[in-house]
């Protein structure tokens, strides 16, 4: 899939940069894969192409500097994927939702530990929405 892959950068004229850096991140994706268990080889994509699989992915990487590049090369690889029938539906788009769930659930935790310590609701509000602000930047500006 990989090969056909290639040949649809090519064929799209993206630059001879763009290609190796895209099919670059997409090993490092696949090895993560293999290496974690999520397939037996590359030619099972079906077990590593998943929502599940991206967002763990994706909350991983979010920190590297190459967190954006990552994103895009598999944005386009999933797009191409989907063109292809290999998948059936947007999962990078999908993946990324499950991330802002986490968050959510990631709030609402805080939440809770922080009506447990007993805290107003001045600093409840406070503290809740610095972070909510702070997960929004962090999403919005990978580090770089």
């Amino acid at each position: 899939m990989l090969t056909a892959y290639s040949a649809y950068l090519k064929q799209e004229k993206y630059s001879d940069n763009t290609i190796r850096n895209y099919l670059s991140d997409l090993s490092a994706y696949f090895r993560w894969a293999v290496n974690q268990g999520h397939a037996q080889n590359l030619q099972d994509y079906s077990k590593f192409l998943t929502v599940s699989t991206l967002s763990t992915y994706f909350s991983l990487i979010q920190q590297q500097k190459s967190y954006s590049r990552s994103l895009a090369s598999l944005r386009s690889f999933c797009q191409f994927a989907l063109n292809q029938n290999f998948i059936h539906k947007d999962l990078v788009n999908s993946a990324l939702q499950k991330l802002t769930q986490n968050s959510n659930q990631l709030l609402e935790q805080f939440s809770a530990y922080l009506k447990k310590q007993k805290v107003s609701e001045n600093t409840l509000r406070n503290y809740l929405g610095d972070v909510n602000q702070y997960l929004t930047w962090l999403n919005e500006h990978p580090t770089t």
